[in-house]
């Protein structure tokens, strides 16, 4: 298999080094677009971008347009997630250090919710925005973590020494999937009110990055042996459906509030890029287009 380097890696070298050259894009051929989220109404996304020196925050329109800027921090910001109200939720590095931050819909009223020496990574709303998971690696080892919205009465969920990470939460239900693993990653469902645990996909390739659909019955996510493909399946792992494929790698899947579309983070053109594409997989469209956001 291909080394995956997950962006958390490098974050962890940049903390270690004191150097934010991690969002550096010093022409439109470096420049990245990634993880994509969508707003509630379905008619517009948010995404992490470095087109300005560092790593912060955009929105723009369902088809690309009107793409502008939420952060506007020296900061690096990264991993949004959306709750069913609009907020959002982030990484964002202040002091050396990346932990959950929330903001509202415009960027306004940004609040750090976790203030913890080690990584605290990839948030995800649960019970319509009344709760946040997110996995952190504060134990020693990665595992997945649940608060309040407003940071108060954080916990452990799964931790263990097979490295628990990319939890992903429907806001609608009690239902969390998540990858564990250290080499070849497999998809797993916890319950949050039984905290019953079950394995959801069975095979040697490394699956990871999962996506619930909002109504919570439909999970999208990353599996691949040389290059990382976008798959969907059903909440109880069957119906497991392949949708794009290439020497390429098309990576964090986000559904659509109608569960109609997928947008993902690829680089088939070259660099890192946002793309939509229909559940059935076809009706491709790209969205972002280096630092110029669109042509």
């Amino acid at each position: 298999m291909r080394p995956f380097i997950r962006i958390t890696v490098l974050i962890a070298i940049v903390c270690a080094g004191g150097s934010a050259s991690i969002g550096s894009c010093d022409d439109a051929e470096s420049c990245d677009n990634d993880r994509p989220a969508w707003m509630p109404e379905g008619e517009s996304l948010v995404f992490a971008t470095n087109r300005d020196g560092n790593w912060e925050i955009y929105a723009m329109s369902s088809d690309g347009s009107n793409q502008r800027n939420l952060t506007r921090s020296p900061h690096n910001e990264l991993f949004p997630s959306v709750s069913p109200d609009g907020r959002i939720a982030y990484v964002g590095e202040v002091d050396g250090n990346y932990d959950i931050y929330t903001m509202n819909a415009d960027g306004s009223s940004s609040k750090r919710l976790t203030h913890h020496k080690k990584l605290d990574d990839w948030p995800s709303w649960i019970e319509e925005g009344r709760r946040i998971v997110f996995d952190s690696d504060r134990s020693g080892s990665w595992g997945i973590y649940v608060m309040n919205s407003d940071g108060s009465s954080q916990k452990v969920l799964v931790d263990s020494e097979a490295k628990e990470v990319d939890p992903t939460a429907s806001p609608l239900s009690q239902n969390i999937v998540f990858s564990r693993g250290s080499d070849t990653r497999q998809l797993y469902l916890f319950d949050l009110e039984s905290a019953e645990e079950i394995r959801l996909t069975h095979n040697e390739m490394t699956c990871a990055h999962p996506a619930i659909s909002r109504k919570g019955d439909r999970v999208a996510f990353n599996a691949g042996v040389e290059f990382w493909d976008v798959y969907t399946m059903k909440i109880d792992g069957s119906s497991t459906k392949h949708l794009t494929a290439g020497d390429h790698d098309d990576k964090w899947p986000a559904w659509s509030p109608d569960g109609l579309k997928i947008a993902f983070t690829s680089n088939r053109d070259g660099r890192w890029e946002i793309y939509t594409i229909t559940d059935s997989g076809d009706k491709l469209q790209r969205l972002t287009f280096g630092s110029e956001g669109r042509p």
